[in-house]
């Protein structure tokens, strides 16, 4: 009995990795919000997401700071890294109604950055 625990160990770890791999596909197409008029994704303009999802329940807007490292720092850099002028992010949140979370899309440059949901505004 002892020959084959550890066979079977091996076999635990290769069912894990093939059963975690065959999910991926569907955690992928999570990264997506169902609308009345169709379904956007990261990526996509603010217009488009405005055009199928309507006007959202809430929306903000702030400036991201955005931080630069470098291997090799530049002369006179010190500590090998400096703060660049931040970058605009608006947030907008939809109620998807009861017994859904909130959907919560950050937008950078004009195109959806991140879809969460069930987070709070902060």
């Amino acid at each position: 009995m002892k020959h084959f625990a550890p066979r079977r160990r091996v076999w635990a770890r290769w069912a894990l990795w093939i059963g975690l791999a065959g999910g991926m596909p569907w955690a992928a197409q999570a990264e997506s919000l169902q609308c009345q008029s169709g379904s956007v994704g990261v990526g996509d303009t603010m217009a488009t997401v405005a055009l199928r999802c309507g006007q959202p329940t809430a929306t903000g807007a702030y400036c991201a700071p955005v931080e630069i490292q470098w291997i090799d720092r530049p002369h006179n850099a010190p500590y090998g890294r400096w703060l660049a002028p931040c970058q605009p992010v608006d947030e907008w949140i939809y109620d998807r109604g009861v017994g859904y979370l909130p959907a919560r899309l950050q937008f950078r440059g004009g195109r959806l950055w991140s879809l969460v949901y069930g987070q709070s505004v902060p």
